[in-house]
């Protein structure tokens, strides 16, 4: 339990070192191309944002969410304090909103495709355990043999065996009874109440 506890905590710092790492990535990316795409400054950090929560999940990606916004308010605006500006105000508000957005939807897709994956193991697990016969089988009307595919006559218990997960135990019905034992079926219909 604690090494399991362990190896998790161990996954969680590398995923917000990797969302850490992305982040620095993009912002010195961004830098000289700042002028060069005035209105989609941060395009990159949204990427990196976007790994982040792909690779981690959602506290890496809220993590590169708040590094991201940060990095675009000090390196990319320009902001080397604290703006209280109506104008600056709402766009840190619209960075970091859109920067939660994706990172919530980054994650809801990746848990959404690791559910799918796994019920899709499910289903071929199921399906492998289901084996059923379908179509018309060829019986013998006199000794019920079953003709294989291979043009050979098994006996229907083992054709059946054979094919899918069935088992086969044996009794004699009412009327075989009378046939072949009529010294033992009065015995018998007597305990059944016939």
């Amino acid at each position: 339990m604690a090494e399991v506890r362990d190896q998790s905590r161990s996954r969680l710092f590398v995923s917000l070192a990797v969302a850490a790492g992305a982040v620095a990535l993009a912002t010195v990316l961004s830098i000289p191309l700042k002028d060069l795409m005035p209105h989609s400054r941060g395009l990159l950090l949204f990427v990196a944002i976007m790994f982040s929560a792909w690779y981690g999940g959602m506290w890496p990606g809220i993590l590169a969410s708040a590094l991201a916004a940060k990095s675009f308010s000090y390196f990319l605006n320009g902001q080397r304090g604290i703006d209280l500006s109506l104008e600056n105000g709402a766009r840190v508000v619209v960075f970091g909103a859109a920067a939660l957005l994706v990172t919530y939807l980054t994650a809801t897709r990746k848990q959404a495709l690791a559910d799918a994956k796994a019920l899709n193991e499910q289903l071929a697990k199921a399906l492998e355990e289901n084996r059923v016969l379908r179509g018309i089988l060829p019986i013998c009307m006199h000794c019920k043999q079953i003709r294989d595919d291979e043009g050979g006559w098994q006996e229907i218990e083992r054709y059946v065996s054979e094919r899918t997960d069935a088992r086969f135990s044996h009794g004699v019905c009412p009327d075989c009874l009378t046939e072949f034992y009529p010294d033992v079926y009065p015995k018998a219909a007597a305990n059944s109440g016939d």
